[in-house]
């Protein structure tokens, strides 16, 4: 008992230092404050939310039911191989903001990771009047690894390419689509995960090959001065 005192307080004074981690730290926080019967603490743990992560944590951890009072399970494994995880290294090698907070313009961002080819991050910003396309590809795997940043471009578009792109989104009810679904991943495939940020509205979805966001996706990349294959589309 007195070693899982120390590592949570251990824990919440480095979560003082840094709060980025507060909303993933969350789940050994709860787990821990149950098997010490520290109610007190317990409600503010539930409470933690980080704007300054990429994603919401809580969509991309897939926690199963009874996690908070199973003491056999090592949450923090999971943590450790969620999606959360994957995605942000990857958004991070391309010195990508924080959709979710930070990002003042109202902007549409693609972030594709396909297990054996290049990850690409495709952005459409607008602020005003004025509407760019920038995109990025690193020299790694998104499957694995993303090396290093090989490509970042950026061009000048017009509205109503914006509004084009605007119109599909609202489409498919973008904004009320669920982020994730059961079985949202797979082997040797592609993860496409598609945020918007509109009138400090912020929503994402997270794909496995797609699906419903695949033609706002492809319009995007149609955009860039990429040269994808067909057979590199997956």
């Amino acid at each position: 008992m007195p070693m899982q005192k120390k590592c949570i307080s251990f824990i919440n004074k480095g979560c003082t230092i840094d709060n980025h981690f507060r909303e993933t730290l969350k789940y050994p926080f709860v787990q821990l404050s149950n098997y010490l019967g520290d109610t007190t603490n317990l409600k503010t743990y539930n409470e933690y939310i980080d704007k300054t992560a990429y994603f919401p944590a809580s969509l991309f951890i897939d926690m199963p039911s009874g996690w908070e009072t199973n003491y056999m399970m090592n949450v923090m494994l999971r943590l450790k191989n969620s999606r959360l995880n994957w995605y942000s290294k990857h958004l991070k090698a391309m010195k990508e903001p924080v959709l979710q907070d930070s990002e003042l313009s109202d902007v549409f961002r693609f972030t594709w990771l396909r297990s054996f080819h290049h990850p690409i991050v495709i952005g459409l910003k607008k602020d005003k009047n004025k509407v760019s396309l920038y995109w990025k590809v690193c020299d790694g795997q998104g499957g694995y690894e993303p090396g290093k940043m090989t490509i970042n471009q950026t061009k000048q578009l017009s509205m109503a390419e914006w509004k084009d792109i605007s119109e599909k989104v609202d489409l498919i009810n973008f904004w009320n689509l669920p982020s994730t679904e059961k079985n949202n991943s797979g082997l040797d495939g592609a993860q496409w995960i598609l945020e918007g940020r509109k009138q400090g509205k912020y929503h994402v979805v997270d794909r496995w090959e797609g699906i419903e966001i695949t033609g706002i996706c492809m319009a995007l990349l149609k955009l860039t001065d990429l040269g994808i294959e067909k057979n590199e589309i997956y």
